[in-house]
């Protein structure tokens, strides 16, 4: 079984979904209405891709602000 899972922009807005094969490679698809909706490819290091679109995953988003957590 694939582990899908979104990566997120600076704005915590979800711009990929991931996908992991059984080979270890990813598979990166940009989300419809994204900046990078354009994206459809395959990588050997996920790291190296979040570097370069500057993406974080759901764990690495931190905690949220007060302000956030009001509007919440």
């Amino acid at each position: 079984m694939n582990k899908m899972y979104n990566l997120y922009n600076s704005n915590k807005e979800p711009v990929v979904v991931v996908s992991r094969n059984i080979d270890g490679q990813y598979h990166i698809k940009g989300l419809d209405n994204t900046q990078l909706a354009h994206i459809n490819r395959t990588v050997d290091d996920i790291d190296d891709f979040k570097s370069t679109f500057n993406l974080l995953s759901f764990e690495e988003l931190g905690q949220l602000d007060l302000m956030e957590l009001l509007d919440f």
